[in-house]
């Protein structure tokens, strides 16, 4: 299952702030996640992640950690200890938490999945975990098949996200606003770039 998670709401909690568990963060920072660092062995985070908050804390039982992943949509454990992750991991489960342990995908309640993503456009492939390098070469061969489409389809939806908020501006009738973004949705990229000049053409003599 994939989903799509609005990543400006969540507060993401890692512990434990090795290479993987940065190269495992990062799409959530470019997404808007707010982070919180755990970690004894850093002073000054590096730059892509200087808008995080880092606690220099040495991590060795789940006891010190409770308020922070009571706090936490999303939990990130890369200690290094796999006893450590795992009892840590345990606790996340208890409370009903998405825990990614590095050390132990099983004992983990979510995976990383490789992203093709474009301004409005976003594709993850997954392998549950089993290859990441698989789900890699699927996602460059997606891109290569499907390139030009997906980017004239990403066009179309700026173009539509614009008609979207105009026509529901414009509308009031539930039905009526359903059909007409139904409608425009249809439309080929050079008719929404002429209908998007001057979008209440289409709405006259509908309302």
């Amino acid at each position: 299952m994939i989903l799509d998670v609005y990543m400006e709401k969540i507060n993401l909690l890692i512990i434990g702030f090795g290479e993987i568990a940065r190269k495992k963060s990062r799409k959530f920072i470019e997404e808007g996640a707010r982070l919180t660092i755990i970690d004894s062995t850093i002073d000054v985070l590096p730059g892509e992640f200087s808008g995080a908050r880092l606690i220099e804390m040495n991590v060795d039982t789940v006891e010190i950690l409770k308020d922070y992943i009571e706090s936490a949509h999303f939990i990130i454990l890369g200690t290094g200890d796999k006893e450590l992750n795992n009892e840590i991991a345990s606790f996340c489960h208890s409370r009903f938490k998405m825990v990614l342990n590095l050390s132990d995908s099983e004992n983990s309640s979510f995976a990383n999945t490789s992203i093709l993503k474009y301004d409005n456009i976003e594709i993850g492939v997954s392998t549950n975990g089993i290859s990441p390098s698989i789900s890699s070469k699927i996602k460059g061969k997606i891109e290569d098949d499907m390139g030009e489409y997906l980017i004239e389809n990403d066009k179309r939806l700026a173009i539509l996200k614009k008609l979207r908020k105009f026509i529901k501006k414009r509308v009031d009738d539930d039905e009526k606003r359903r059909a007409y973004i139904i409608e425009v949705s249809s439309m080929t990229l050079e008719e929404l770039s002429d209908l998007c000049r001057d979008p209440e053409v289409f709405l006259k003599g509908k309302i």
